[in-house]
């Protein structure tokens, strides 16, 4: 556990420079204590509820954010760059009347460097997170006091695509998830979906991670429109399997396809 979430951290600082401003975070943090402890609280839904909304699935909690699906979280604190507690978050933490997994982790009070959470799709991975992210600055778990928290969460491993490019054959198990990214080319951005076997959704985030626009249905090619704006920090998609072994691409490109008028003056 240790190492590996050392290894993770490395990952986050280095991904930090171009994402950190994405606020792609979800789920609320909170802490209090009695005596010299104290309790943090970590809360996050167990489906992203724009998701859930438009697969006609019933879902409560947070606001929609960069995040699908959620299976278990680890979370790990930090004092003196040394992990000090690291605790995880699965089905038995569920709580279907709020669709979150919910957990409380008892700490000493005191000063924390940071805190970092991962969070895993079981239909991607058991070992690998989808989206990760830390604490940006150190924090104090008081005595007698409540403290809030806000993350910065973001895809671990998005694939940049190229402008009108397709991307590479994903296979996706169903509630399966893979992530790209890209920089807006226009202020209309145009993403395609190809269903070439199986079924797929698609979820476009902003850089501050709210959701934008999304594409559903069984169709074998489906797209969005979208306002964009052209500016260094990059947008995401996040592509869904609703099908066992669902095969398909995704690109994205300009929104609108410019016509030319031809004027002569005699």
């Amino acid at each position: 556990m240790k190492s590996k979430s050392r290894k993770l951290f490395i990952v986050l600082a280095m991904g930090a420079l171009v994402l950190s401003a994405c606020q792609l975070s979800t789920g609320t943090v909170k802490s209090g204590s009695a005596s010299d402890k104290g309790t943090v609280t970590i809360s996050i839904p167990r489906i992203n509820p724009y998701i859930a909304d438009s697969q006609q699935t019933s879902s409560k909690g947070a606001t929609s954010k960069a995040f699908a699906y959620v299976d278990a979280v680890e979370v790990d604190f930090y004092q003196n760059d040394e992990i000090v507690k690291a605790v995880m978050l699965g089905s038995a933490h569920y709580d279907e009347t709020t669709n979150s997994i919910t957990g409380s982790v008892t700490l000493a009070s005191g000063t924390y460097d940071r805190m970092t959470v991962s969070v895993f799709n079981s239909a991607v991975s058991d070992t690998e997170p989808v989206v990760a992210g830390q604490t940006e600055e150190a924090f104090v778990v008081p005595v007698n006091a409540t403290l809030e928290l806000s993350l910065v969460l973001y895809p671990c491993a998005p694939v940049l695509l190229e402008d009108s490019v397709l991307s590479a054959e994903a296979t996706l198990n169903l509630n399966g998830e893979k992530w790209y990214s890209f920089y807006a080319p226009d202020t209309k951005t145009k993403v395609t979906v190809l269903s070439n076997e199986g079924n797929f959704d698609a979820y476009i985030f902003g850089p501050d991670g709210k959701v934008l626009d999304g594409v559903s249905g069984s169709d074998p090619e489906k797209s969005v429109i979208f306002d964009t704006t052209t500016f260094d920090m990059p947008y995401y998609i996040c592509l869904v399997g609703r099908t066992a072994d669902s095969k398909g691409q995704v690109k994205y490109g300009t929104g609108i396809d410019y016509g030319s008028v031809n004027i002569a003056v005699y």
